[in-house]
């Protein structure tokens, strides 16, 4: 469903802007007019380029498209730290990295390391500050559905992980590992089949060519390289790569050999 964007106020606009994957709350100054609908959105395209999820072959980091340094502090995001979240870009959040500061963040699967489900929202205190000044007396705290509020496995999950990144120093560790881990997975495209690679922190993708119809390539590869002994998720024809954190550079050099392998055993099938 596209986005209704009403008649915006002459000041503190403030701009929704969706893509596919997520999207990112723009606070920009106002234009010299109120504007409505596809001007607002146009607008809002002008003033910064809206970033996809990273793992998205059409993406964007934030902090790499023109102009953004000039607006960095006007902008919020609004979106899943999901794959970007708790050290996989080297940070505890990957808008740590880039210089971005969220007026609010959703958090799941890695808080919990994945082991029992939990989600978690973050706010600025102005926002908080603004939802509670406005409420009546006794109202909830940021009102919002329990069905699944408060589970006590996963409050305890959840506070485990935390005393284990603490205590084994899991971000530094992976902040120690990511250069390492990049060179390693480009060294990957020299091989026919591979149209390119993108990587940011422990995290890589590579999209393999298109083979008659989207997604066979990557589906292809996944189960040549499942063979050779790699496991990981394929998203239509990109290879995702994202290492545990607890991994040495011995288990780096293993997963790039096996996706090497992988990627070549496919290309043989193909010519068959």
């Amino acid at each position: 469903m596209s986005p209704k964007l009403n008649k915006l106020p002459q000041a503190n606009a403030e701009i929704f802007v969706f893509s596919k994957a997520s999207f990112i709350w723009l606070k920009l100054p106002a234009p010299p007019q109120a504007i409505t609908g596809k001007r607002a959105l146009r607008f809002a395209k002008k003033a910064i380029r809206f970033a996809k999820n990273i793992a998205s072959k059409a993406g964007k980091l934030l902090s790499k498209i023109p102009g953004v340094k000039n607006i960095v502090g006007k902008v919020g995001q609004f979106g899943g730290k999901l794959l970007g979240g708790w050290g996989r870009m080297g940070s505890v959040f990957a808008s740590q990295e880039f210089g971005v500061v969220p007026d609010m963040m959703t958090m799941a699967k890695a808080t919990t390391n994945g082991v029992v489900p939990m989600g978690v929202v973050a706010c600025k205190d102005e926002m908080y500050d603004a939802v509670m000044d406005a409420s009546p007396m006794g109202a909830v705290e940021l009102f919002h559905g329990y069905t699944y509020s408060g589970i006590p496995v996963s409050v305890a999950a959840a506070l485990a992980v935390q005393d284990i990144f603490e205590k084994e120093d899991i971000f530094n560790r992976v902040k120690g590992l990511i250069s390492y881990f990049q060179e390693s997975i480009f060294s990957l495209k020299d091989l026919e089949s591979v149209a390119n690679i993108r990587g940011q922190g422990l995290m890589a993708g590579i999209d393999m060519k298109l083979n008659t119809k989207p997604g066979k390539a990557g589906f292809e590869t996944f189960k040549s390289c499942y063979e050779a002994g790699v496991n990981f998720k394929a998203t239509g024809d990109c290879l995702i790569i994202a290492p545990q954190f607890i991994c040495e550079k011995k288990h780096i050099d293993e997963i790039v050999d096996k996706v090497r392998t992988g990627i070549i055993n496919y290309q043989k099938n193909q010519k068959n």
